[in-house]
C-alpha cells in the first residue's frame, strides 16, 4: 500500500520531461499530434493494464505478476538510460 501511495505521488514527475522531450524533437508543426498521441497512448494503458492485470492474476500468482512487473520497470530504465539521447538543447551565445 505504501509503494501505490508513492507511485501516485511521484509517478507522474515523468509528464514534464515527457512534454519537454517532446517539445525538443517534434517540428512544431506536428506538435500538437505528438501531444494527443502521447495522450491516447497513456489513457489506453490505464485501461488495458488493469484489464491485462487481472487476466493474469486469475491464471497465475501475485508474486509472478509482480516479478514480471519489476523485470519491464528495469528493461524501461536501461532503453531509456542506454537509448534515448539527451534533448537539451546547447547553450547559444547570445
Amino acid at each position: 500500500m505504501y509503494i501505490t501511495i508513492l507511485d501516485g505521488l511521484f509517478g507522474p514527475m515523468y509528464n514534464p520531461a515527457g512534454n519537454a522531450m517532446i517539445a525538443d524533437i517534434v517540428d512544431s508543426s506536428k506538435r500538437l499530434q505528438a501531444y494527443g498521441l502521447l495522450r491516447i497512448i497513456h489513457n489506453l494503458g490505464i485501461v488495458i493494464g488493469p484489464i491485462i492485470g487481472g487476466l493474469l492474476i486469475a491464471r497465475i500468482s501475485y508474486l509472478i505478476l509482480f516479478i514480471i512487473a519489476a523485470i519491464t520497470g528495469f528493461i524501461y530504465f536501461f532503453v531509456i538510460l542506454f537509448f534515448i539521447k539527451e534533448t537539451k538543447p546547447e547553450k547559444q551565445e547570445v
